[in-house]
């Protein structure tokens, strides 16, 4: 029969239950994040590599410039053009049909004396973005990895660069193309079109319009001298989006090289000997087409020059053995080829064998070497000195009459100088760098008091503010006046460093008291592991094996609660089981959450077999080639035959519809047997329509996805055709969306899953859950006394009963913030996805992780203090919220994403948008969205893992005591007392998953910093921060969401409702 609760709280004399709601928290909070921000700040400031830049133009007297070799230069940039991608120089033409039309052009090159063609490894500087490229390809500079000079975000470029100086001799320059050329240069140009360059989905918009532009004006018969350009640039996009989207060996890949080789076709018949056609890459591609790191196929593009005049002087072209070239070499040569000034701030070397003869060879040498003694002795004069080779230093201080007597010395010095340059900027700013770091760490360990007692401090209130004033007061100083600012603000960093952990030291207990669960062993089990985490990240190896090392972590705290579980429960008493049996109240045994452990431990360990491989994973890792058929995009998949491809896709769907059946299925399930779903109104009929309106959509989005891949293995076999596919996909992506928008919508606004249910559809209820449906009468009066008791029905007036109100949180969490994202980014990730979020889900709420932060003594049957208050700070512990955190980062890397700049999934922001991006605010949240997708999601599960958590622990001491609170997730909200302690109970959980997440953003800081010297700085680490730092501000946006909704929407309007009932029934 129902059962009635009474609350007897104190409203006037209670004393505090927590430290959480305190006046020391609404200074240290603020305070906190304040450093931690100021923190990232000095640190990236004096971290990420800068260049300072001279925009001085070059300006040189006509008779000094020497006169140009060619009339007409054609620059064609082919983005993403690969050295590998062309045809074997070594293979026949009858052997090669990938460009049959290069490979003759190559031989019959070769099989003369002056050849006509010049192949070269075109070697890049890292990032291999296309904008860092192309400025390096027109200034002959070095871009950092971040450059102070910020033309990051297309800016007009300052610095002085080709397009400025053929502008200034009176070229007439035309170009179609990339509008990032525009963006950076956009006074230069003669005339131009330029097209926009983010949709990677388009392969051929840019490309057919670079070849009509191109046809046009170099068809004698079109075009006439008026409108003839003396510099023709075009940038095609095709083979760059072909490896975003599909990959290096796809068929579409090959059809994009067939159709450079016939624009070649086209062009060499048109050239005069006058004529110099270019022809070269910004980047290369890994295997998955991707580029922005440093790996050998990212740096290692190619570049051809042809001119039917042939080069005399040329590096004789060997099949096995291609001569290579910097990508700012091209610099000099082009504007000595073409009679220009060379730009002033230039670093490359003039290619030899690209020039007529040796005198010609000379001069541009000679010409090299004064610009690059001018630009050298004007950056030393402005931003310091450099230690420059002592042969170099007295060339510039007395340069000889001829500098470049001998030509091969000249540019050997000339290599050397260019060297000295790179060492100087890569120097960081390390006293700035090293006060972020200290300041970074001092605002974790002020956030690290908000879990102790302000009594327990060890310094006073207005210690703390005039301290932490002089602080914050120091830190704007030190970017004014770096000396004296430094000198104040690192002290004051190291001073209040120093004092934090003083006081944490102190407030932490050598022998913890009974009821401090902030200290149990369990937690500090669970801190320890974080701190082997925060340690591995300085060790490139561990950095490259993070997802074993997550792994491991994990399985260590199953292993551990199993352990724990078994050794330290007590047996269950006989009294309370038999009593339990007579209520159908039975816990769970601890057999069946070892079974859990054990199920999450397997889970764990194939979750560790679907890691994506980067570059540097050794070959006896167990991860996953990025071209693996049943991980990657189904789009994306490339089979030598349709029957196989077939095969693969057939199954993958199969296996997608199953998993989108279980999500579907066990809501539906659930909710359907705890009574959330009895009622008929439109949030009820809403969650009833989940299935078909988000199911059906969703395997149609991933049965057009295998159709893509159908119809790019073999377009002229389809019926169907790409852009209406695209199209489809697109839709239904957003229809998806709005899906998921709408119910949680709905869910906000009708935020109770609740039934009134009268006597008669009472007994009509049979199959709802036991008693966990009935579950609500109102309680008598408020009466002075702390606790909450359950008192007997017969000795209170009947009420009314509410179906579904035991399990209103959790039903309410599983639709609004489970399936919903779920669902969400479903839509991103794509099938492949959909048993590993399965799995995480399984692994974060199956295991009992809670008992690792309960403490003993509270399952001792003779223990009567233990209440609701006990049971959530069990379930709002530090090794709740470290597993979530330690699961989130690794289904990071489950769900095929990987620390590197070139696995960045670009393809996320045209899922639900064809065509070009107006702004780049939905693509970089996209982007952002199925990068940080676990993190998003185990944020997400947050409360619902607390609710689940204490249940967990409520059903363990059920077993040797009658427990306090038998019905379940009403006595979140049952009285003021119980209301505000699941608040704190909350916003505990959030906040130390929250100094978890800033921990695992300070390991891979501090390792950076530490390790600034080390040869994979750039390759490893500095990827690995930014990763880091950019995961950490989007989970804490999301965290501050979800947490307002939860507490703002859920937990008001249950505690609402039951001031309303109470106001009723008095």
């Amino acid at each position: 029969k129902p059962a009635v609760f009474t609350d007897r709280h104190l409203t006037d004399n209670s004393p505090p239950v927590s430290m959480d709601r305190t006046r020391s928290n609404y200074l240290l909070f603020p305070l906190g994040c304040l450093l931690i921000i100021s923190g990232v700040f000095f640190f990236l400031h004096g971290f990420l590599l800068t260049r300072s830049e001279l925009n001085t133009v070059a300006r040189t007297n006509p008779g000094a410039v020497n006169p140009p070799e060619f009339n007409r230069l054609i620059l064609l940039l082919v983005d993403g053009l690969y050295f590998g991608l062309l045809p074997d120089p070594s293979l026949s033409p009858t052997q090669n049909d990938r460009m049959p039309y290069l490979t003759r052009l190559l031989h019959r090159s070769h099989q003369t004396s002056a050849p006509t063609v010049q192949l070269y490894h075109f070697m890049a500087d890292p990032p291999t973005t296309t904008l860092q490229r192309l400025k390096a390809l027109v200034t002959g500079s070095m871009p950092t990895f971040i450059d102070a000079g910020s033309n990051f975000g297309g800016t007009e470029l300052q610095e002085d660069n080709l397009v400025k100086q053929w502008s200034l001799t009176g070229r007439k320059i035309c170009f179609v193309g990339d509008q990032v050329w525009t963006e950076l240069m956009p006074t230069g140009f003669f005339e131009s079109f330029p097209l926009p360059s983010f949709n990677i989905k388009d392969l051929d918009t840019v490309d057919d319009a670079v070849r009509k532009y191109f046809f046009k004006q170099l068809t004698t018969s079109t075009a006439s001298n008026s409108t003839k350009c003396n510099i023709l640039i075009g940038h095609m996009l095709g083979v760059d989006h072909c490896g975003h989207t599909y990959g290096r060996n796809h068929p579409e890949m090959d059809r994009k090289l067939r159709e450079l080789d016939d624009l070649l076709r086209s062009i060499v018949p048109q050239l005069s000997s006058s004529d110099l056609l270019v022809v070269f890459g910004d980047h290369g591609m890994t295997l998955s087409g991707d580029h922005g790191g440093d790996s050998v196929p990212e740096l290692d593009a190619a570049v051809l020059f042809f001119s039917p005049r042939g080069f005399p002087l040329p590096r004789q072209f060997s099949p096995n053995n291609t001569p290579s070239m910097a990508q700012i070499d091209i610099v000099p040569t082009l504007a000595v080829l073409s009679g220009v000034p060379i730009p002033y701030s230039n670093l490359g070397v003039v290619e030899p064998g690209l020039f007529g003869n040796y005198r010609q060879l000379r001069s541009a040498a000679t010409s090299n070497f004064k610009q690059m003694a001018l630009y050298s002795q004007t950056y030393q004069q402005n931003f310091g000195s450099m230690s420059l080779p002592p042969a170099i230093e007295a060339k510039l201080s007395h340069p000889p009459a001829d500098v470049c007597r001998n030509v091969s010395a000249c540019l050997d010095e000339l290599h050397s100088l260019r060297s000295v340059f790179h060492r100087h900027w890569t120097r960081m700013d390390v006293p700035r760098a090293a006060l972020g770091m200290i300041t970074f760490i001092s605002g974790l360990l002020t956030l690290l008091h908000l879990d102790f007692s302000p009594q327990k401090a060890s310094f006073r209130q207005r210690s703390l503010l005039i301290f932490g004033l002089l602080f914050i007061i120091s830190l704007p100083l030190s970017l004014m006046t770096d000396f004296v600012g430094l000198c104040l603000s690192i002290p004051l960093a190291a001073g209040w460093t120093l004092t934090c952990f003083y006081s944490l030291s102190m407030s932490i207990p050598p022998k913890p008291r009974q009821g401090d669960q902030s200290v149990t062993s369990g937690s500090l089990f669970s801190l320890l592991l974080m701190l082997l985490l925060t340690a591995s990240y300085s060790s490139n190896s561990f950095v490259v094996q993070e997802a074993r090392v997550l792994a491991f972590l994990l399985q260590s705290m199953l292993v551990a609660s199993a352990l724990l579980l078994l050794i330290f429960l007590p047996a269950p008493v006989a009294g309370v089981t038999s009593r339990l049996r007579s209520a159908r109240t039975t816990p769970p045994t601890p057999v069946r959450f070892l079974l859990t452990s054990l199920l999450c431990l397997a889970l764990v360990n194939c979750g560790m077999r679907l890691e994506v491989c980067r570059e540097e994973s050794p070959r006896t890792s167990l991860c996953l080639s990025p071209d693996n058929v049943w991980t990657r995009a189904l789009a994306t998949i490339v089979l030598p035959s349709r029957l196989e491809l077939s095969f693969v896709s057939g199954r993958r769907l199969l296996l997608s519809l199953v998993g989108v059946s279980l999500w579907l299925g066990l809501h539906r399930y659930k909710l359907q047997l705890d009574g959330n779903l009895l009622g008929y109104s439109l949030i009820f009929m809403s969650l009833k329509a989940l299935v078909p309106f988000l199911g059906l959509p969703m395997v149609l989005l991933w049965i057009l996805e295998a159709c893509t891949a159908a119809i790019a293995s073999a377009p002229n076999e389809s019926v169907l055709r790409m852009p209406m596919i695209i199209f489809l996909k697109v839709q239904i992506g957003r229809f998806i969306l709005f899906v998921c928008g709408t119910a949680f919508c709905l869910l906000l606004r009708y935020p109770l899953l609740i039934t009134h249910l009268s006597p008669k559809s009472l007994l009509k209820s049979s199959s709802v859950r036991g008693y966990a449906s009935v579950d609500f009468l109102p309680p008598e009066a408020e009466a002075a006394n702390s606790s909450a008791r359950i008192s007997d029905a017969g000795t209170s007036r009947p009420g009314t009963a509410v179906s579904g109100l035991a399990t209103v949180y959790s039903a309410w969490l599983a639709s609004a913030l489970v399936i919903c994202p779920v669902f969400a980014l479903l839509v991103l990730l794509g099938d492949a996805c959909v048993f590993p979020l399965l799995g995480l889900f399984f692994c974060l709420f199956l295991p009992p992780v809670v008992v690792l932060g309960a403490e003993r003594s509270q399952f001792s049957p003779k223990d009567e203090k233990a209440t609701i208050t006990w049971a959530l700070e069990a379930a709002s512990s530090w090794p709740c919220a470290t597993y979530a955190c330690l699961l989130g980062h690794f289904g990071f890397f489950v769900t095929g994403h990987q620390t590197t700049l070139s696995a960045i999934p670009w393809n996320a922001a045209f899922t639900i948008h064809q065509g070009d991006h107006t702004t780049n605010l939905l693509p970089g949240l996209l982007v952002l969205s199925h990068t940080f997708a676990s993190q998003i999601l185990l944020t997400c599960w947050l409360p619902l893992l607390l609710v689940i958590a204490f249940q967990q622990i409520q059903h363990l001491r059920g077993r040797i005591a009658l427990p306090v609170e038998p019905y379940g997730e009403v006595y979140f909200f049952h009285s003021r007392h119980s209301a505000k302690e699941f608040v704190l109970a909350l916003d505990r959980l959030f906040r130390r998953y929250l100094l978890l997440q800033l921990l695992m953003v300070a390991g891979p800081l501090i390792s950076a910093f530490l390790l600034r010297r080390h040869l994979m700085v750039w390759k490893i680490f500095a990827p690995r921060l930014i990763y880091a730092l950019c995961g950490g501000i989007y989970i804490g946006v999301v965290a501050l969401v979800v947490r307002t909704v939860v507490v703002r929407r859920l937990h008001a309007s249950l505690i609402g409702w039951r001031e309303s009932l109470l106001h009723s029934q008095s």
